[in-house]
């Protein structure tokens, strides 16, 4: 979309709910409001979609092209609260295929013995106790 080069010329606009809306007009377009949660809305599906294969051993092939074109978006927009939340999910999706890599680096099967289908699942499992852990923790204090 050309319109994230340029400063919203729409004014603030009113919320959109992109689960419901098929077409919108040209000066929604323009408006702040469209233009933020279409962007959110792209990473938040992204981050679900990354997060289903997270303890994949091809996580880092599958995130690898997502990643780039999150980066070049990244440097290519001027808007910071974008800039922001891009880089923080490329973060998230580099750490996370720097932990499968420092697993898979340490295995001895292929990717397509039966072995690869319970890849990092005691990690999964260790990383939901710890979360439910934090979770008790925080709910205490």
């Amino acid at each position: 979309m050309k319109e994230l080069n340029r400063a919203p010329t729409g004014g603030v606009g009113k919320a959109v709910d992109l689960r419901t809306v098929l077409k919108v007009s040209k000066p929604t377009l323009k408006t702040r409001a469209f233009q933020e949660a279409c962007v959110f809305s792209v990473m938040d599906e992204l981050a679900e979609h990354l997060s289903q294969w997270s303890y994949s051993v091809a996580f880092f092939e599958l995130a690898f092209i997502p990643a780039q074109r999150l980066r070049s978006f990244c440097k290519s927009t001027k808007i910071e609260r974008f800039r922001r939340e891009t880089r923080q999910l490329v973060r998230q999706i580099e750490a996370n295929s720097e932990f499968t890599n420092a697993n898979r680096a340490a295995i001895s099967f292929l990717p397509n013995d039966p072995a690869a289908e319970s890849f990092l699942e005691v990690c999964t499992f260790v990383l939901f106790m710890l979360f439910l852990f934090a979770g008790l923790l925080l709910s205490h204090s």
